[in-house]
This record gives structure tokens, C-alpha cells and sequence, in this order.
């Protein structure tokens, strides 16, 4: 288990001849001179089998090993993980250094996983490492299996530590507190996180697209997500009708249609009157390029004001494919023309 620690940044920082300390079980320091002499594939080789020791031994023994190395593993491991060295490991495209990082993200899942106390004062940390060293390396880039470890590391921050971003009162648990008990806390990385889940609907990984359809969709079943979201600042619900909105209109993710629509309804019955009273004419007039002022009327009469959701989302899907068609019609006219219905 020591070696393993110790030996694992000797590897990554790539010396020819590294000195490193371990600590015996009778607490005696023993400096040891390692030669790696390794080609940059063996190393990864070794790095990997390091990474899947210590994962093998978290999910066994977690709490055995206690939150003591629980902490200098991941506070070694996270500061190994630089920004510029994860730009470089995708960038290469490298199977094994991927799955070194892929290891260490589930490795940080059962740490966000395992409901003892002992392990929570990890979790702003984590939160950090994915928010601030992963995500930005991998936002606009095709590497689908550490996106989707990671959206799952996140996810179980969120379920398992809820209370992490909003506490909640007596009042609350029956039933009768308003929107002025609710008391939110970490809200930045609570809004960093809601954001990376809505950018990633505006990528072309439909498998990604429901992964993350899901995890909204379960943590509103369990914790009221889009209650939650009304509330922060931003207008992250807004932001999010918008994003999946747009999406429906372009078909991008046109297999997902149901699970959309679902999504957006149960988004609209946090506040119904808003959303159609409020929402969609700033969607229809500001959210939209495009399209002339008389089909922007059409559009908003055609709005059925259903709160059901067979009916509501036939209204989704009318409005969409409308809205299509027009900037399809739109499209194809010459400069200059008098376009469609204008």
C-alpha cells in the first residue's frame, strides 16, 4: 500500500533515477533509489497497474485503510494530475493514459460513495479536481469514457452529498417551507456543475445526452433538482428550456425526443404560469435567430397552455417542428426576398 503511494509519483514525473521516502510499518523512514528506465509505454503500463492496486483497495477496504491514506492518496494523486499533463494525455490519444485517469475518477466515486462522516471534508476538494483540472481539458473534446466517469463522479457528489449545496429545514420535511427557507450553500460549484451537465447537451454524444438526461431526472425524484434550480442565480433553469428546446428544433438528438419533452415538462411544472407566461415569448423573441416578427406571432398563438403531459407535449413537439420549418423555409430564400408569412 505504501510502495504503491510512494512509488506512483516516481513514475509519473518520468526521472531516470528518482530518490523517494517510504514509511514502514514500525514508522522508519527508508529513502530508496529507484532506476525506471522505462519506454513512455512501459510507463504507462506501470502507472496503470499502480492505479488499479490502489482502486482495487479503496472499493475493498476503504474503511480499513482509513481516511488518513484515503487523503494523502488522492491529495498526491490530484496534484500529480495537472492540467497541462491531462491536455497531454488526451491529446495523445493514449488507451492507457486514459484509463489511468478513468481509474482514479472511480476511485474518487467510492470515496463521494461511502456514507461515513469521515470522508465528507473530501468533497470540496473533489468537486475542485473535476471542475477545475478535468473538465476544462476535456469540455470540447471527443474522449466519451472519461466524460462519462466523470458526469458519474459528479452525479454521486450531488446524491450522496446533497446537503453539501442546500440544507434543509423541519419545515421543509413536511412540506411548508417557502422558497425564502431555502438556504443554499457552495452555490458556485453547485452552478459549475449544473453548467457542465447543460454543455454537454450541446455536444453530439447522444450516449452522454441521456447519461445526463437521467441523473437530472433522478436527482428531481429525489431531491426536487428543478425546484432547486429556479432558486440559484443565473437563470439556470432557463438556461437549460433554452439549450433543450433548441435541441428538439434541430433534431440533434432526435431519438431522445420523449425523454426530452418529459425533462422539459417536468422542468415547466415548477412554475407552468411562468413558463408560458414568461418563459417561452422571451424564448420565441430572444432566444431565436432567424425568423420574422409575424412567425414569431404565429408561433405564440399556437401555444396551448397544457399542464398534462400527453398534452404538453404534443404542444413541445408542434412548437418545435414549427419552429424548424420556418427557419428551414427561411434558409432557403434568396437574400434579400420577402420571406414566408413576413
Amino acid at each position: 500500500m505504501e510502495v504503491s503511494l510512494s512509488l506512483f509519483p516516481v513514475y509519473m514525473r518520468q526521472p531516470g533515477v528518482a530518490m523517494f521516502s517510504l514509511q514502514c510499518s514500525s514508522n522508519r523512514v527508508v529513502t530508496v533509489e529507484h532506476s525506471n528506465g522505462l519506454s513512455p509505454f512501459e510507463l504507462l503500463e506501470v502507472i496503470d497497474s499502480i492505479m488499479s492496486f490502489l482502486l482495487a483497495l479503496f472499493e475493498s477496504l476503504i474503511h480499513q485503510i482509513g481516511p488518513k491514506f484515503v487523503e494523502r492518496t488522492t491529495q498526491t494523486v490530484m496534484g500529480l494530475f495537472t492540467s497541462q499533463q491531462m491536455c497531454e494525455t488526451v491529446v495523445q490519444e493514449s488507451k492507457t493514459g486514459s484509463r489511468v485517469i478513468e481509474r482514479f475518477l472511480r476511485l474518487l466515486q467510492v470515496v463521494v460513495k461511502d456514507p461515513s462522516s469521515a470522508f465528507k471534508a473530501f468533497i470540496p476538494n473533489i468537486i475542485r479536481f473535476c471542475m477545475e483540472q478535468i473538465y476544462p481539458v476535456l469540455a470540447n473534446r471527443d474522449v466519451p469514457d472519461i466524460k462519462s466517469v466523470m458526469f458519474e463522479l459528479l452525479h454521486g457528489v450531488l446524491v450522496s452529498h446533497w446537503r453539501h449545496f442546500f440544507t434543509t429545514s423541519v419545515l421543509d420535511k413536511v412540506g411548508a417551507s417557502s422558497k425564502s427557507l431555502e438556504r443554499i450553500e457552495n452555490e458556485d460549484q453547485f452552478m459549475a456543475i449544473m453548467k457542465a451537465i447543460g454543455e454537454s447537451f450541446l455536444q453530439p454524444d447522444i450516449a452522454l445526452f441521456k447519461q445526463n438526461l437521467a441523473s437530472m431526472e433522478s436527482l428531481h425524484a429525489k431531491s426536487r433538482l428543478y425546484q432547486k434550480l429556479a432558486l440559484v442565480r443565473g437563470g439556470l433553469l432557463s438556461q437549460l428550456l433554452n439549450v433543450l428546446l433548441h435541441v428538439l428544433a434541430n433534431k440533434s438528438h432526435d431519438l431522445l425526443r420523449e425523454e426530452i419533452t418529459l425533462v422539459l415538462h417536468n422542468m415547466a411544472a415548477v412554475d407552468f404560469e411562468n413558463f408560458y407566461g414568461n418563459f417561452l415569448p422571451h424564448f420565441l423573441w430572444s432566444g431565436l435567430d432567424g425568423l420574422t416578427e409575424r412567425q414569431r406571432e404565429e408561433l405564440a398563438r399556437g401555444v396551448d397552455m397544457h399542464k398534462d403531459l400527453p398534452s404538453f407535449t404534443r404542444t413541445i413537439h408542434h412548437l418545435t417542428s414549427d419552429i424548424r420549418y420556418y427557419l428551414i423555409c427561411n434558409a432557403s430564400l434568396p437574400a434579400g426576398s420577402v420571406k414566408l408569412n413576413s
